[in-house]
C-alpha cells in the first residue's frame, strides 16, 4: 500500500508541478498513524496504524528526492552531491532509530512514536521554509531579466 501511495504521490506531484502540499499531506497522514499507534494498546487499532504511517511517510520520499534534485542541481556534479546528501539524510535514521524504542517504554512506545511524529512535523516545517525561499528566489529571477527563465517549482 505504501508503494502504491508513493507512486501516486510522485505522479501527482510531478503532474501538478507542486511539492510542498504533497509533502505536507503525506506527512500529516504519517503523523495521524503515529498518534493512533501511540494512543491505543488495542491490537486492531495498532495494526491499522501500522498501515497508515508507512503510507504517509514513504509516499513523500520520491517527491523530496526529486525536489532536491531539480532545485539544487544546476550542474551534474551538484546534482550528484545533492542526491547523495539527500539519500544519506534519509537513511541516517537507521543509526539512531533503534535507540528510540527502548524496552522500558513498552507497550506504548511513546518515545519512538512521539519522535517519529516530531520528525515528520519538522520535515513539514522544512518544506514550507524551502517553499518560501523558492518563492523569493523566483521573484528575484523574474526581476533580474526580461528573458524567459525556468522558475523553481515548489
Amino acid at each position: 500500500m505504501a508503494g502504491v501511495a508513493g507512486i501516486l504521490t510522485g505522479w501527482s506531484s510531478g503532474r501538478m508541478h507542486e511539492r510542498t502540499w504533497h509533502i505536507t499531506g503525506g506527512l500529516l497522514v504519517a503523523i495521524v498513524g503515529f498518534v493512533i499507534a501511540a494512543s491505543t494498546l488495542n491490537t486492531a487499532g495498532r495494526y491499522v496504524a501500522c498501515f497508515i504511517f508507512p503510507i504517509g511517510a514513504y509516499s513523500v520520499n520520491s517527491v523530496i528526492i526529486g525536489w532536491a534534485s531539480s532545485t539544487l542541481g544546476q550542474t551534474k556534479e551538484k546534482k550528484a552531491v545533492v542526491l547523495a546528501m539527500t539519500n544519506v539524510g534519509g537513511q541516517i535514521g537507521y543509526i539512531y532509530g533503534a535507540y528510540l524504542w527502548p524496552d522500558y517504554d513498552e507497550p506504548r512506545y511513546g518515545i519512538g512514536f512521539g519522535a517519529s511524529a516530531a520528525f515528520a512535523l519538522c520535515s513539514i516545517a522544512c518544506a514550507w521554509i524551502i517553499r518560501m525561499m523558492l518563492i523569493k528566489e523566483n521573484q528575484t529571477l523574474k526581476a533580474s531579466t526580461n528573458e524567459r527563465v525556468n522558475l523553481y517549482g515548489y
